[in-house]
């Protein structure tokens, strides 16, 4: 963390922590402040922990004693998951900070975590002004019990360029779209400009076209691996359509396409600039899609790249049309939990309680950049701009198969291949994904 910005940090902390000294004076609170306590947490990044949550934690509750373990050890390991369950074993944390929501719905289905509705209850914790998204996220994870918290979480939504809509008198976008009709908007652009110059429709920010297929895939509620993850199923009507609409975006002119092969080589040009990069952000596309982070990534490049930014507004992520209302695509990237053994059940509560109250919300807005509050009152910090469309659509409530980045880097490049084998006209739709299903089964087994 830059020098100013650790000193804003402990300014808004320090602020924060005397303006907060009525909620530090309810008798729970008060009774426990005074009680000596050590506790272990495990995780994922010590320096962002500390910084958000521990340090000022320490300074709330000075007699409380936070031992970090670091899950470093684990990178890049074979066995991730046997690996934490070994350190997790060894080191006996009181708190599991888990990165993801996959993870942390393993554990508390096997009985590892403490269920955490009673310490809501008896503290009369403000899980209301929580995001309801999140807390049904998490219970759906848990089997229908609450075993931990989210401090953040994000979601992809549409955005959209309003002056590209006004020039080209465009309706501009709504809540609620299918694929389909956001991909009929992005064909109404023009496609006979220069090529250096040229507007595109809809920007997939993608390298391969694996990476945008997937998204629509998902976002539809496609999978392309069976439940056991040993069968493809690219083969599916479902996936026909969405090739079909990519194909012909690609084909047009009015979807961007990068070649995955030559992206490398672009890298040393002028190009290499970061944020240049991407055609949304410098003024050239009309639709992208992207999560809360991308609008710190577009003041970066405001900032650091003198780049002019588009005009730009937000609607929710295009839905599948029997599920208008949900979303594959909502996220949580750090969720509090207890261990079902630990002998410090209340002091654990106390940081975790922390950790996801009103007050560590309102200091966090101003620095994570990269994700959304739970606590969404606070989501204003990141920018006036109105941000309901992060919120408007539900998780779908489906477990999409884990897929092993050794399998999806294989399919990746067998799509590619694919696909410029129909762009070239050396192949049909059907005898592309004929074949795609026949290789990519094949390395699979």
């Amino acid at each position: 963390m830059p020098v100013r910005r650790l000193l804003l940090f402990l300014i808004i902390s320090l602020f924060a922590i005397m303006a907060a000294g009525c909620e530090f004076g309810s008798t729970k609170e008060s009774e426990f402040q005074q009680e000596e306590a050590s506790i272990k947490a495990v995780v994922w990044n010590e320096r962002e922990f500390n910084q958000q949550y521990a340090s000022l934690f320490s300074i709330k509750y000075p007699k409380i004693d936070v031992q970090v373990i670091n899950t470093n050890v684990l990178r890049n390991t074979e066995d991730l998951h046997k690996n934490f369950e070994a350190l997790v074993a060894n080191e006996k944390p009181d708190i599991i900070v888990f990165p993801n929501a996959d993870m942390f719905e393993w554990w508390a289905n096997e009985g590892n975590l403490y269920n955490l509705d009673s310490l809501i209850k008896s503290d009369k914790f403000d899980i209301e002004n929580i995001n309801s998204n999140v807390v049904d996220y998490l219970k759906f994870k848990g089997a229908g019990n609450l075993y931990g918290l989210s401090p953040t979480f994000n979601n992809k939504v549409l955005y959209y360029n309003k002056d590209l809509f006004d020039k080209y008198q465009i309706d501009y976008p709504h809540n609620g779209m299918s694929w389909d009709e956001v991909l009929n908007i992005a064909a109404r652009f023009p496609t006979d400009q220069d090529a250096d110059t040229k507007v595109y429709g809809y920007y997939p920010n993608a390298t391969f076209a694996f990476d945008w297929i997937e998204l629509i895939g998902r976002s539809l509620q496609l999978t392309y691996l069976d439940e056991e993850g040993g069968t493809l199923t690219f083969n599916q009507p479902g996936w026909k359509h969405v090739f079909e609409n990519v194909l012909t975006g690609y084909s047009q002119g009015y979807v961007y396409r990068v070649d995955g092969q030559s992206a490398t080589s672009e890298s040393n040009q002028e190009i290499n600039d970061f944020y240049k990069k991407n055609l949304f952000t410098v003024g050239r596309a009309a639709m992208t899609i992207n999560d809360a982070s991308y609008i710190s990534e577009m003041n970066l490049a405001e900032q650091v790249s003198k780049i002019t930014l588009p005009n730009w507004d937000i609607v929710s992520l295009p839905a599948l049309t029997t599920a208008p209302e949900e979303t594959t695509e909502f996220t949580t990237n750090e969720i509090f939990a207890i261990a079902a053994d630990s002998p410090n059940i209340r002091a654990a509560w106390e940081l975790i309680k922390y950790a996801n109250s009103a007050e560590a919300s309102q200091i966090n807005a101003t620095l994570d950049t990269n994700n959304l509050m739970s606590r969404t009152e606070h989501n204003k910090e990141m920018t006036a701009r109105n941000m309901e469309p992060f919120y408007l659509l539900k998780p779908a409530k489906m477990n999409l198969p884990a897929v092993k980045l050794s399998t999806r880097m294989q399919l990746s490049q067998l799509l590619e291949n694919e696909v410029k084998a129909m762009l070239k006209g050396e192949k049909t739709l059907e005898q592309a994904l004929d074949h795609l299903q026949l290789q990519a089964q094949e390395s699979l087994d």
